[in-house]
Order: C-alpha cells, then sequence, then structure tokens
C-alpha cells in the first residue's frame, strides 16, 4: 500500500490501491464462515439508511489454521476490531503476524485507524498508527544442525524489547514495503534500537542494540496453500540489506565456537573481543509448514586478534568470517 499526504490537510494519511483491505475483508469473511473457525463476536449492529452501527471484533489463529491441508488465506490477519457509527468508522484494529528479521522471533503488525478531532478544524479526521508487538521473545538455536551452529556465536536470542512506539516502515533493497521493511521509528524516521541479549556457546551473556526488518508471515514461514507467495526474493534482500549494518558489541568477548575440551589455548583462542557484527540469514528454500523460511547467521565480524596488532602495529580490529566451505 502507497501512503499519500493530503494536499490540503498535511495530517491526514489517505491510502491508495488498497489491495490489502480487499484481502482482509475477504479473509474476515473465509475465517468466520469458510473455513468455520471462530465467528465474529458482535455487540452491536444496527442498520439505517444514514448508514450502519458496528462494533465488532474477531479473533482467529490464523497462522495456525494456515498449516492445515486444503486452506488457502490470503492475509495474515489475526485480529480484527471494528466500531463505527452511522456509517463512519470510529475505531478500527488489525493484527497481522510475521517475523523479525534476522533473527526470526515471532511477531505482530498492529494497525490502529482512530477518528480523531485536531485543534482548529470542525472536523474529526481518521489517524492511523502501526506498532509492532514480539510474541517468541526467546529462540534456541542449540539444537538445530551443526551447519547453523557454525555460522552463529549464539546458541540463544532474547529480545528484551517487547513493544514499539508508533513506527512507519521503509523498503529492504527491491522487496515490496507490503512483504518486508525496516522498522523505524515515526516521529524521528530513524531505525527503532532492539534490545538484545544473546546468550554465546559458553554461555556468557551478550548486550546488545540493533535494528530489525518486519517480514510478514507468508514470506517469513512456509505456508503451503498461500497463493501468490514468492518469498525468495524478498529475503534474499533483507540478506543483503541486514549483510550491511554493522551492529556494535562494543569489544565484548563472544565465544565463537564450542569449547575444544581441556585444552586451554585452544579455548582462550575461541572467545574474541568483538567489535561488530554484520548479520544476514541462510535461506531454505524448503521448509516445514508453519517454520520460517530463515535462520540467523554472520555476515562478518570485526574482532582483536593480539597477534595481528602487534604484527601490525595497528587496532582497528580485523575481519573475520566463516569459510565458505564450512557454510
Amino acid at each position: 500500500m502507497t501512503i499519500m499526504p493530503s494536499p490540503t490537510f498535511p495530517f491526514i494519511k489517505v491510502v491508495a490501491n488498497d489491495v490489502g483491505g480487499i484481502k482482509e475483508r475477504w479473509s474476515v469473511v473465509d475465517l468466520s464462515g469458510r473455513y468455520h473457525d471462530n465467528p465474529i463476536n458482535v455487540n452491536s449492529l444496527m442498520l439505517t439508511s444514514m448508514g450502519a452501527w458496528l462494533d465488532s471484533k474477531g479473533s482467529w489463529d490464523t497462522d495456525v489454521l494456515a498449516t492445515q491441508p486444503g486452506v488457502s488465506i490470503s492475509t495474515e490477519l489475526l485480529q480484527w476490531e471494528h466500531r463505527a457509527t452511522m456509517g463512519r468508522d470510529q475505531y478500527v484494529k488489525i493484527v497481522k503476524f510475521g517475523r523479525v528479521y534476522p533473527f526470526g522471533h515471532k511477531a505482530v503488525e498492529i494497525t490502529i485507524t482512530e477518528r480523531k478531532v485536531k485543534p482548529g478544524f470542525p472536523f474529526a479526521f481518521l489517524e492511523q498508527e502501526k506498532f509492532i508487538m514480539i510474541r517468541q521473545p526467546v529462540l534456541d538455536y542449540s539444537l538445530e544442525s551443526s551447519v547453523m551452529k557454525r555460522n552463529l556465536p549464539f546458541k540463544r536470542v532474547e529480545l528484551r524489547t517487547l513493544n514499539t512506539p508508533p513506527i512507519t516502515g521503509t523498503v529492504v533493497g527491491s522487496a515490496p514495503i507490503a512483504d518486508a521493511y525496516w522498522i523505524k521509528v515515526a516521529a524521528s524516521g530513524q531505525d527503532f534500537p532492539w534490545a538484545v541479549v544473546a546468550t554465546d556457546w559458553d554461555g556468557s551473556e551478550v548486550k546488545f542494540t540493533t535494528p530489525l526488518i518486519f517480514v510478514r508471515g507468508f514470506v517469513a514461514g512456509a505456508y503451503d496453500e498461500v497463493p501468490y507467495t514468492n518469498a525468495k526474493p524478498v529475503l534474499d534482500s533483507c540478506a543483503t540489506a541486514m549483510a550491511k549494518v554493522a551492529v556494535s558489541m562494543g569489544g565484548q568477548k563472544i565465544a565463537w565456537a564450542k569449547s575444544p575440551g581441556s585444552d586451554p589455548l585452544k579455548s582462550q583462542a575461541r572467545v574474541l573481543p568483538t567489535n561488530s557484527i554484520k548479520f544476514t540469514s541462510n535461506n531454505v528454500d524448503q521448509a516445514v509448514p508453519g517454520e520460517t523460511r530463515f535462520y540467523p547467521q554472520v555476515s562478518q565480524a570485526n574482532v582483536q586478534l593480539d597477534a595481528i596488532e602487534e604484527m601490525t602495529n595497528q587496532s582497528a580490529g580485523t575481519t573475520i568470517r566463516v569459510a565458505s566451505m564450512y557454510q
């Protein structure tokens, strides 16, 4: 969807090419009737010649329902709440599921459209705000494949920030903004800083902040029955864009591999003061329905290696990355 400012009142936002709105309306019909999941709770409904009065709310486990054979749903709608008086919308809340990139935590995008009176104008305009809320604060990678373990120095990643202020989104490479976008603070336009606590292979905690990308559910996860979802170019754009962001680690020591045993020299050599990490992802073509299509990995990192610093007489750090033969 394209958001365009009104030429008359600059604080009004008009939604153009609202294809998503049509999909959401169809999804309400599908979720409440066609697939017989949960009916919509209607507190009041009055039809008049001057317009309808409506107070309704629907909630569904769409991310679970979409994994079932034969269920084809066109949008990631989890919740729809709608209040209207005399044909005029007063409050609409739409909740859709997705994941945050690159770590893959489950999240929801909350869009609230509310009619508000602006000082100095004898009108009540509809204003829209978006928020991201984390549904899955902790992800454990310790049981993943050995390839992934080599590509990421963390066995556990926890997002300490669970909610955002009002946000806006900017495009990620060539990916459509409806499929993936950088999460920005609406008031400033700056990247929203997510607080992260990661646990390395020695069990030590590493704290940092990083920008994240929101990826809509049917792109981030595998759902065989969902039509018109071409996830690969979107996730490839995310991987390329994220790999350009150097996330500061502030010189914290990180165990870049599991302990080799009792050899103290080998044990010390794998724990490195780390200045920054550039993350990307390993994108999976074939994933289990409902599971993520991407897994985080390190593109490269800047670390402190004493031997190289002594040899070069420089302290700018050394760039390391996982050799391609081990990826």
